[in-house]
């Protein structure tokens, strides 16, 4: 068996890579078009207020500091 040299390895490795297809581009532009809505719903709860996502004045911030340590405390 012949040793490779690494202009081989480097060839056959690049070989694989090929550009984006369609699927790929699709995929992104969703993606992007998701984190747009996110941003302008976060944009507009600032704008706006709590009360755009429906909380009323006692349970303002702890819907979203009790949300926080749930998924920190199922991360740990």
């Amino acid at each position: 068996m012949e040793a490779e040299t690494y202009k081989e390895v480097d060839q056959r490795i690049l070989g694989s890579l090929g550009r984006p297809g369609l699927i790929y581009k699709s995929v992104i532009l969703l993606l992007l078009f998701g984190t747009l809505i996110g941003v302008g719903c976060w944009a507009a709860q600032i704008a706006v207020g709590l009360g755009i996502a429906g909380y009323v004045h006692p349970v303002y911030w702890i819907i979203y500091l009790s949300n926080f340590i749930f998924w920190i405390g199922l991360g740990h």
